[in-house]
């Protein structure tokens, strides 16, 4: 589902860079770092009992306390 959304971003606007990252196989610490250096982010996950996986959730959560702007 991803690839289909970054491929829908780039059809309206080429000069967009996206970058897929899978925090399952990604380091924390890499993902934060491109949180830190993007504009904007789009964030998806699967859910279990009508809510985010635990890791997403509390990525999420680490996210909002650096406060990034």
């Amino acid at each position: 589902m991803a690839e289909n959304i970054a491929i829908g971003i780039k059809v309206e606007d080429p000069k967009v860079n996206i970058k897929l990252l899978n925090i399952a196989k990604t380091d924390k610490n890499d993902v934060i770092t491109e949180v830190f250096k993007s504009k904007t982010i789009v964030m998806g996950s699967p859910t279990i009992n009508k809510g985010i996986t635990v890791a997403a959730a509390g990525l999420l959560k680490e996210i909002e306390g650096l406060r990034f702007k």
